[in-house]
């Protein structure tokens, strides 16, 4: 193979990973956490009773108004609970929570990147440089990947019930509050 054929094929080769890299990168990013998080939300109403509760990615104006609806007119034990469930702060903070768990999950399942590299060789009494190319993967790290898999997926867990204990204790705060206010 001539210096011109080699040259052209290494161009081509080039454009074609050049190409196709963003597809393969944004392919990989993408995360659905949704699932996790209505798992949390089932745990939740099973535990508390709690028809509603906040989903990141939900309609925020949907939330402020029905806030605001039901602040409009008195407020009862149940509809406090509701706004409690909607508009915690903390509680919004630990479904959060659910999502970079599951992204680490996600991460915990992919090989690690392997290493390439490049050297050019330039001969002292001319011709043609040699080039070579070399890629490694750490054996070690691929054999991992399912144990770093399953102790992810367990911390998925333990952050879905996390939010659970947190909906748990603010269901029986908001409770507590409004019958003490009630019994006044």
């Amino acid at each position: 193979m001539n210096s011109t054929a080699r040259t052209v094929s290494f161009r081509r080769m080039t454009a074609t990973v050049l190409l196709l890299l963003p597809t393969a990168v944004l392919a990989g990013c993408v995360v659905d956490p949704r699932p996790d998080y209505e798992r949390a939300a089932a745990i939740i109403r099973d535990h508390t009773g709690a028809s509603e509760t906040y989903l990141p990615g939900g309609d925020e104006a949907a939330i402020r108004s029905a806030v605001a609806a039901m602040l409009a007119d008195g407020l009862t034990v149940d509809e406090a609970v509701r706004i409690a469930m909607l508009n915690n702060p903390r509680l919004q903070a630990l479904f959060c929570d659910v999502g970079v768990s599951r992204a680490e999950v996600v991460q915990a399942g992919l090989p690690p990147n392997p290493t390439f590299s490049f050297t050019e060789g330039f001969p002292q009494g001319g011709g043609m440089p040699s080039l070579t190319f070399s890629a490694s993967q750490s054996l070690i790290e691929l054999l991992l990947i399912p144990i770093r898999k399953k102790i992810a997926e367990s911390q998925l867990q333990q952050s879905q019930l996390a939010v659970a204990q947190q909906a748990v204790e603010l269901v029986g705060d908001v409770k507590r509050a409004c019958y003490l206010l009630i019994s006044l």
